[in-house]
């Protein structure tokens, strides 16, 4: 089944200083179709392994004019891991290693920890690093966490919701918990300042959403959000 797929960069900013830290590389189909829809269609035909390979190569391929003084955060399926394809596209790109940040998602279990352990070694060593996308939600569990390494724990943007307060508690004890076992916490789904207030409340290091920076089609800096975080976060 072929994939006609396009990437937009969606911004992710620092709390702390206001500054721009990287870009999440989202996959779009030729119609502009969202991942999910993608995923559907792959998973109904039997491809996603082709489909994740065109995702990789294309979020890489267009990032490799990005800063160096920026990271590019790129999804990627834990069978994408496990069995090599991801350590066979970074062949294919000229970025550094250090700016790559690889999302595991959630829509798949992990089903060879120990080979996923290896894979995630190999790849480490390169100086890539990982996150687990969309804590909170699927596959995206407290059990990864206790098995493999990680540099960023990422929440699902149901859990910045300013208005339920189970939810809102909840973020929170997602913040601590990074915290605690030294991993940077990204809040997503900032759509609003009250949504920003609520990721800051839970200590959010990384916050990314509409409010902040819409996606576009090149990795770009919008000093605009930049200052708009730092006057909410004084």
């Amino acid at each position: 089944m072929p994939f006609d797929v396009t990437a937009e960069f969606m911004p992710i900013y620092e709390v702390g200083t206001g500054r721009l830290h990287g870009f999440e590389a989202l996959a779009r189909g030729p119609k502009g179709e969202h991942f999910a829809e993608l995923y559907a269609s792959a998973k109904q035909a039997n491809d996603l392994a082709e489909l994740d390979r065109r995702c990789l190569r294309t979020a890489l391929l267009a990032a490799t004019s990005l800063s160096s003084d920026y990271r590019m955060f790129v999804n990627v399926r834990p069978s994408s891991i496990a069995e090599g394809r991801v350590l066979s596209e970074l062949d294919h790109v000229s970025m550094r290693p250090e700016q790559i940040v690889f999302e595991i998602v959630p829509f798949e279990s992990i089903k060879d920890y120990p080979a996923m352990l290896a894979a995630l070694t190999t790849i480490r060593q390169l100086g890539c690093m990982f996150a687990l996308d969309g804590f909170g939600t699927g596959y995206s569990s407290h059990i990864p966490l206790t098995r493999l390494p990680f540099h960023y724990l990422k929440v699902a943007p149901c859990f910045c919701d300013p208005d339920d307060p189970v939810i809102s508690y909840s973020l929170r004890a997602m913040g601590e918990m990074a915290k605690g076992i030294a991993l940077r916490f990204v809040v997503t789904g900032i759509d609003s300042e009250p949504h920003l207030s609520t990721a800051l409340s839970s200590g959010a290091e990384l916050v990314q959403g509409f409010y902040l920076g819409k996606p576009s089609r090149t990795p770009q800096n919008t000093p605009s959000s930049l200052s708009m975080l730092k006057r909410v976060s004084d």
